[in-house]
């Protein structure tokens, strides 16, 4: 090339680069189908491109001398600027194979879809009856109507004379425990006042995390609610709950970035609104790496594992639950329910011990993979016989562990 080619090089680089953008953002124009992904992908390339342009337009020389020029006076910048070019471009390939093989290529194994009226909530179906059905390649799974009385709680049918109920049962956590595709005479508080006596009161709410447990009893007055004079709180924990507690990228792509959003500091116990408002910048990044074809392809969570101090938060955010509950019920119990198959409870256990939190750890109770306590064969939600066997086990230790009326 001749003398001053390198300004030319230049000139044509930030035009790629104004192209790039305009592309990706189309500034002052109508919306574009191009996802957040695949806009920061454009960010990068455009910062890749703008330091060699910025390199060319400063200099007078033909674009090959200055490409020699900073290879032979600045060999630890070049490679690494190559060393990122390279790895740009291998990250390009796989997310855009991804893309390819999505969109010509994959086929789910089966299909599966959930249908509501009115509503999925039951906070928004408050005095109202969900219908919740269930199909796996258009076979109809179940088909459950869950009653929802005037403060969100799933009703569930008396065992006993109303008159004879002493004490209660508070029964929070997620689908598990209000039972979901469950009809209301198999689920866990029915079991448990069938054979222990005690009252029911289902709080759960499917998709919830610990939080929303202590959320719930800091802002509700129990007593007001509850008939009962004393009771247990029984929470089952799942391991599932920690991605929602701690707002992994997962759980921000499907429903928790509204989440309240709890942390520690300096070991203690915090609040700042929602994954949302609380803690903008991670939520943001989480929802743009989610439109990655290569993330969704091999389901890669952020963070990649469950560390210690995760659980160290879930420890506290149960022990602040419980002394939610027995500010209202001094004489009351706290259960905290490891359910089976868990797989962090041994991991679990001695931050609960820590803080003083009782657990009951039936992760080895029974293996809810099998399929006589699976709904169907592709739905994760227990039946019947796994609330069962369940509740006798929480009756043989309230037995032995009476509380005073």
């Amino acid at each position: 090339m001749k003398m001053g080619s390198a300004r030319i090089a230049g000139v044509v680089l930030m035009v790629m680069v104004t192209v790039l953008t305009q592309w990706a953002f189309r500034f002052g124009m109508a919306s574009t189908p191009v996802d957040a992904f695949v806009r920061l992908l454009v960010l990068v390339a455009d910062v890749l491109l703008f330091i060699p342009a910025i390199a060319a337009l400063l200099s007078a020389k033909s674009f090959s001398a200055t490409v020699r020029y900073w290879l032979r006076d600045s060999p630890r910048l070049a490679s690494i600027y190559l060393g990122c070019v390279v790895a740009f471009g291998i990250v390009l390939a796989v997310e855009f194979g991804c893309r390819h093989y999505f969109k010509h290529h994959y086929t789910a194994p089966y299909t599966q879809r959930t249908e509501w009226s009115p509503t999925h909530d039951p906070m928004r179906a408050k005095g109202d009856t969900i219908n919740h059905r269930c199909f796996v390649n258009d076979t109809l799974i179940y088909d459950c109507n869950y009653a929802i009385d005037t403060l969100g709680r799933r009703q569930v049918p008396n065992a006993h004379a109303d008159s004879t109920y002493r004490q209660f049962a508070l029964l929070a956590g997620c689908s598990y425990m209000f039972g979901y595709g469950v009809e209301d005479r198999k689920t866990l508080a029915f079991a448990l006042d069938s054979i222990s006596g005690l009252k029911p009161y289902n709080y759960s709410i499917a998709g919830q995390g610990p939080q929303h447990l202590l959320t719930m009893l800091h802002t509700n007055n129990l007593q007001t609610q509850i008939k009962e004079s004393n009771g247990r709180l029984i929470y089952l924990f799942i391991d599932d709950h920690l991605p929602r507690l701690i707002g992994s990228r997962r759980l921000i792509k499907m429903w928790a970035r509204d989440f309240p959003y709890f942390f520690l500091e300096d070991e203690e116990l915090k609040q700042d609104g929602t994954f949302t408002t609380g803690r903008p910048i991670t939520t943001a990044i989480y929802r743009i790496l989610t439109q990655s074809a290569f993330i969704d392809l091999f389901d890669i969570d952020i963070p990649w594992s469950i560390s210690d101090s995760h659980l160290e938060l879930a420890a506290k955010v149960f022990a602040a639950s419980q002394q939610e509950f027995l500010n209202q019920y001094p004489n009351g119990d706290f259960v905290l329910v490891i359910g089976p198959n868990s797989k962090l409870a041994t991991r679990l256990i001695p931050h609960l011990k820590k803080v003083g939190v009782p657990y009951l750890d039936y992760s080895l109770l029974l293996d809810k993979e099998k399929p006589e306590f699976k709904l169907f064969r592709t739905e994760g939600h227990p039946n019947g016989l796994y609330y069962q066997r369940l509740a006798l086990e929480l009756v043989h230790h309230f037995e032995r562990n009476p509380l005073k009326n």
